[in-house]
């Protein structure tokens, strides 16, 4: 079953202790692994019910013949194991510390976030009734990240998930626009519009990020995938094969693509695109 992050959106198995994408605490996941752990002791305490009193009494008297020293060496080994654990499990949660402190932002409380809602929603509702979604891009785009103040979140929007689509395919437009211009880019600005325009196609069998998406949404944003591939086509000029083999080579099996792969092949194929030097 997948539910919401609470903090991103992301749709995210409802298994897992933490999101993926931005490492929030899932309760309801982290819940099901404190039970698994407790019941794997218990039965681990169990089992040894099944070992001769004398075996046990044996290891337990060799055990103690460790020195003093060689104890207080294990418990701080023991110590240090435990605080790299911690760290390295609380590693988002020091980031977005770190990254709040230095930026002067901060995440909106309960109150500020449902005042925030009250205030901006009526207003992207009536752009989207209206069709506006480059009035929608820019609030997105906006609200997205703070340099600094309060960072509010727009995920829980009901069109939210359209938006993100919409941001790659106006990316591949503005880009293919620049082209039709005239404008001669550097070679590198062609890897950005190209990374969005197949993530954009790949999600169409990304089954999890669809199931945000509502049926009108979902027509609108085939229309979208359809010309971000013909997008792909004409100004990288590969067919639907290449297109087909690229997703898979990137595929990250978790609803998005690897940047890595697919920056690299567009520096391949850099002598056939136009560009300045």
């Amino acid at each position: 079953m997948k539910i919401k992050c609470r903090e991103c959106g992301a749709l995210i198995d409802e298994q897992v202790e933490r999101c993926p994408y931005c490492g929030a605490i899932n309760e309801t996941g982290a819940e099901e692994k404190y039970m698994q752990d407790m019941d794997a002791l218990r039965d681990n305490l169990e089992d040894l019910g099944d070992i001769p009193k004398e075996e046990i009494t044996q290891e337990v008297q060799k055990h103690l013949k460790f020195t003093g020293k060689t104890v207080v060496l294990t418990l701080v080994a023991v110590a240090i194991v435990a605080a790299v654990l911690l760290l390295y499990n609380k590693r988002w949660d020091i980031y977005m510390r770190i990254y709040e402190v230095t930026q002067h932002t901060r995440n909106a409380d309960a109150r500020e976030q449902l005042l925030w809602e009250n205030e901006n929603y009526p207003q992207l509702d009536a752009w989207y009734e209206e069709g506006n979604y480059d009035a929608l891009l820019d609030f997105y785009r906006e609200n997205s990240y703070v340099d600094s103040g309060i960072q509010y979140n727009l995920s829980s929007w009901s069109h939210y998930s359209l938006l993100t689509y919409y941001d790659e395919y106006r990316e591949c437009m503005d880009f293919r626009e620049r082209l039709t211009a005239g404008e001669l880019p550097y070679f590198f600005e062609y890897q950005s519009p190209f990374y969005e325009g197949l993530d954009l196609i790949y999600s169409r069998n990304a089954k999890y990020r669809n199931d945000a998406v509502d049926e009108q949404d979902e027509a609108a944003i085939q229309k979208w995938r359809d010309e971000a591939a013909d997008f792909i086509k004409e100004v990288y000029g590969i067919d639907d094969e290449e297109i087909r083999k690229l997703i898979q080579e990137a595929d990250t099996g978790d609803g998005y693509l690897k940047y890595e792969g697919l920056y690299d092949y567009v520096d391949d194929i850099k002598d056939r695109l136009p560009h300045a030097n």
